[in-house]
């Protein structure tokens, strides 16, 4: 819209109804008849009258600076005296020829009785006025009042009894929390104990080449059921246990776990660690260790058996925002279409796993839970890439 305008009072009036004029000493000269009705016609200081809403910083009630804010969209509220407390929004326009300003605008209407307060009716509104037809689309919705209030009491019927339900579901999963860490314990105090009898055996039993084998293989299994008890600790604390961000020494870490998996392996196996480091990393040290723990252990334990050097590279990068951890062997490697399930419960990637298909389930479930995503490249007989990207708790 031109902001340089000459004043036609009967054009106005047809399309601003609630139009005024201010004259270089910031009096209201004259008004639209819409608006007469709610401030009068007395000539008066437009800061007697209306204080602004929008815009509110910088402005002063003067003349030059309602023109440098001219463009803007106004909202000035009604203070005058014995006036109906009420809002116009609109523009200023400037009537170079005669020096004033003039304000074209209508009531901010936000409700049908809002604008039966205001003692006004739709003719006192220009044809092209927007709240002519807010106020008609009030109607249709008023319409739907009463079914959206009965709908409303559905749902919060519904609610409470779906609070009911999730309050005994809580129950029972604290419930379950509480079996699978007493009998997980209960389970391994024995398993411990045969462990201890199964070395006591072998002691007694020097030279009994078949007392031995029988020995190694019984705990084997022994180690094996150990092994699925503390997968199911550790799924369980992933869903129990609270987030604790501490400070981690990747480094050291890796380190640690790949020391004492190595073992699982009666062949020399090589890591490479490689390390771009710009911040420090903050993670929950439990659930990183299991991640870690869980893929390195697997690359050990599913080396290629050709005779080729065995090796597990570990690439890291952190950030500010997170951490990247990339573990990189050249094992055995997964099959193609079994690539997409290696994260489900109890799946097995190869025929020959002694796992319990938990693993890496676990993993994805505890990746899951740090806010992080987890990501497998393999290729039979040429390895696999494990990539895990988890968010800098600093």
């Amino acid at each position: 819209m031109n902001n340089h305008v000459r004043l036609d009072e009967e054009h106005f009036e047809r399309l601003f109804p609630f139009y005024f004029v201010l004259d270089s000493r910031m009096r209201i000269l004259r008004r639209g008849k819409s608006l007469e009705k709610l401030i009068g016609a007395e000539e008066e200081l437009f800061e007697s009258r209306f204080r602004f809403i929008r815009p509110g910083l910088g402005i002063r009630y003067s003349f030059d600076s309602i023109l440098d804010y001219v463009k803007q969209i106004f909202i000035l509220r009604n203070i005058g005296p014995g006036g109906t407390d009420f809002q116009l929004k609109g523009e200023f326009l400037h009537d170079e020829a005669n020096d004033r300003i003039i304000f074209c605008g209508s009531p901010w209407i936000t409700s049908e009785e809002r604008f039966t307060s205001l003692g006004l009716k739709l003719n006192d509104f220009a044809l092209h006025d927007s709240v002519a037809d807010f106020l008609h689309v009030l109607k249709a919705q008023q319409m739907s009042y009463s079914d959206l209030f009965k709908l409303n009491e559905q749902i919060e019927n519904n609610r409470l009894e779906l609070a009911e339900k999730n309050v005994e579901l809580q129950d029972a999963n604290l419930e379950l929390d509480r079996f699978v860490y007493s009998t997980s314990h209960d389970l391994r105090a024995p398993l411990l104990a045969i462990n201890g009898l199964i070395d006591l055996v072998v002691e007694k039993s020097p030279g009994n080449s078949e007392v031995i084998e029988y020995s190694r293989i019984i705990k084997d299994t022994s180690n094996r059921l150990d092994g699925i008890i503390r997968e199911i600790l550790t799924y369980a604390k992933n869903r129990s246990i609270l987030i604790l961000p501490e400070h981690i020494d990747v480094e050291k870490m890796v380190h640690t776990i790949f020391d004492s998996a190595r073992y699982y392996s009666n062949y020399p196996i090589e890591l490479i660690f490689e390390m771009k480091r710009n911040d420090v990393f903050f993670s929950d040290y439990f659930r990183l260790q299991s991640v870690l723990s869980n893929i390195i252990t697997n690359a050990i334990k599913y080396r290629r058996d050709d005779g080729t050097p065995a090796k597990v590279i570990f690439r890291s990068t952190i950030t500010a925002e997170k951490g990247i951890f990339v573990i990189e062997d050249n094992g055995q490697g997964i099959q193609k279409e079994r690539l997409p399930r290696i994260f489900e419960m109890f799946y097995r990637a190869t025929n020959s796993s002694p796992g319990s298909g938990l693993g890496l389930y676990i993993c994805h479930e505890v990746v899951k839970k740090l806010g992080g995503e987890i990501h497998v490249q393999s290729e039979p007989g040429l390895g696999s890439t494990f990539t895990v990207t988890l968010p800098n708790l600093k």
